[in-house]
């Protein structure tokens, strides 16, 4: 077994370009542990998505167990540790870092159709297999229900269309995860509901992406939270629709891949399975910030 302890919060901020974070609200030691099996002696390739460094998280305190794998820190826009190898038998490989959380407070603004949007939004603007934002049922579901909703309104286009999907595309356990299949059966699980919301908003001319996180305080296996990120007034507001977030982002939640980037996958041979762990950490005392008139949460 080999463990490797990293500092490298100042290396994610240098190539984040953001400053690391003190003094915050909330911290955390977060484990994804992965399990390789069904390897039967060929090559092996796994990588484990590390969060992003941002001025509302920074990682820190990267501990790596590789069982006898090789393993690599990459760091960048899309921080991953990369495990590579020949596995003959079951192989649990981990990696645990520190993560300190801001508190973000921000009131989501009336968003319209981005005109001209910058170079950093315009991939949030595309269409992908995940967000069919082209798609004739994805632009029928707009003119039926969203439409009604912007007359006689100020024009913002996501609360238009956070409401429309909310009354129309009600949460099931027996509903679908890809977004076509949800307009179809009219229901959806939590991740559906969030990659319809993501197409309906870049089919509305909104640049929209979908973020994966982890909820440290939830008991489910994988920690798993979605929401989407809308661009407006030169930066990014956090938006959820299957966690009724408008205008307030938990302060616990942690950032961790975009657009239906995998947070474990295997690149070859092997099976893989995980889970995620999460322990409270100590933090600094925080001077309390005025609030600034968020909105209120609307309960699923």
């Amino acid at each position: 077994m080999i463990a490797r302890s990293i500092a490298v919060a100042l290396a994610f901020a240098a190539v984040a370009g953001t400053t690391p974070v003190h003094g915050s609200e909330t911290a955390w030691e977060i484990t994804i542990a992965a399990r390789i099996s069904e390897a039967d002696d060929k090559p092996v390739e796994v990588h484990v998505a590390l969060p992003p460094d941002t001025a509302h998280q920074t990682i820190s305190q990267i501990d790596v167990i590789d069982r006898g794998l090789t393993s690599d820190i990459v760091l960048g826009d899309e921080p991953v540790v990369i495990f590579r190898g020949r596995a003959d038998d079951s192989r649990r490989v981990s990696v645990t870092f520190r993560v300190d959380r801001a508190p973000r407070r921000t009131r989501l603004p009336a968003v319209r159709p981005a005109v001209d949007p910058p170079r950093q939004a315009l991939d949030a603007l595309r269409p992908a297999t995940l967000f069919p934002s082209r798609s004739i049922l994805v632009r029928e579901f707009l003119e039926t229900y969203v439409g009604p909703e912007l007359k006689g309104s100020d024009g913002d286009m996501v609360r238009a269309i956070y409401k429309a999907i909310r009354e129309q595309l009600p949460h099931s356990a027996e509903g679908k995860s890809l977004p076509l299949d949800v307009l179809r059966r009219r229901i959806g699980l939590r991740i559906g509901r969030e990659r319809v919301f993501t197409a309906c908003l870049r089919s509305a001319g909104i640049p929209a992406r979908f973020v994966e996180g982890i909820d440290p305080a939830s008991k489910t296996r994988r920690k798993r939270v979605f929401w989407n990120e809308v661009w407006a007034n030169g930066q990014w507001y956090p938006v959820s629709l299957s966690r009724a977030w408008l205008g307030r982002f938990p302060d616990e939640v942690v950032a961790l891949t975009f657009d239906g980037r995998q947070v474990v996958r295997s690149l070859q041979a092997g099976r893989i399975e995980y889970s995620v762990i999460a322990k409270p950490l100590p933090t600094a005392p925080q001077a309390a910030s005025p609030d600034s008139g968020d909105e209120p949460v609307d309960q699923p």
